[in-house]
């Protein structure tokens, strides 16, 4: 078996067509193997890299973001207009100052499809220092997905107010899962809710996250 650029021809026990091995990773996920028929169509060289990289020890994220092929299109997440939004992260875009996600008329809205999706943009968030805001709307639609966005969200330093609004929270406490970036983030200023059922548990998880920083909280009649 020999192995190069990421791939590895074996045969199938079952059959005689020839199958690559492509080394998949995600943002903060473990390292995956793939077995793609050749006559099949292979992943996007976004997800192939080079075999002896991946093999290391302690391979961080970092050197595997500027290792794979890095095309800013829909191969990265669901569709273009997200690819784009990550674009403006991964180069620190300083006219990218604010940002929604989830279904929104402003002109960055990410609306994201899946962990995939939320991966990476945990992954640019957490990097960027111009992004001062940050907004969820109709969070209902991807609280499966929330952990991989949070645990990059919280490796941000530069934004300074969070935003919340038109979201049921009462089955799903969003303020322990952003504890963290709540927490640690020093920048962060302002935490507005607005048209959220939030619920006597949310709200205390709300209080202990802001406990002891000098934060505004301004929540809406309609949220409590």
């Amino acid at each position: 078996q020999s192995v190069t650029s990421g791939r590895s021809s074996l045969s199938h026990p079952s059959s005689s067509f020839l199958s690559t091995l492509i080394f998949v990773r995600t943002p903060f996920s473990t390292i995956e193997m793939k077995a793609v028929p050749n006559k099949r169509q292979r992943l996007s060289d976004l997800w192939t890299i080079n075999a002896s990289v991946m093999m290391k020890d302690n391979m961080d994220f970092d050197t595997l973001a500027d290792t794979i092929k890095m095309r800013m299109r829909s191969d990265l997440t669901s569709n273009e207009e997200n690819a784009t939004i990550l674009s403006h992260l991964k180069n620190d875009d300083p006219s990218l100052t604010s940002l929604w996600l989830g279904d929104h008329s402003g002109v960055h809205s990410y609306c994201p499809e899946g962990a995939r999706d939320m991966e990476w943009l945990g992954y640019y968030i957490a990097k960027n220092t111009h992004l001062e805001e940050l907004c969820f709307t109709n969070v209902n639609k991807f609280i499966d997905s929330m952990e991989p966005l949070c645990r990059g969200l919280k490796r941000n330093k530069s934004i300074a107010r969070l935003k919340i609004c038109d979201s049921d929270l009462s089955e799903y406490n969003i303020f322990q899962v952003m504890k963290p970036f709540i927490v640690d983030n020093p920048s962060l200023i302002r935490v507005e809710v607005e048209g959220c059922d939030m619920g006597a548990e949310v709200c205390r998880s709300l209080a202990l996250a802001l406990q002891g920083r000098t934060i505004k909280c301004a929540i809406d009649d309609e949220s409590l």
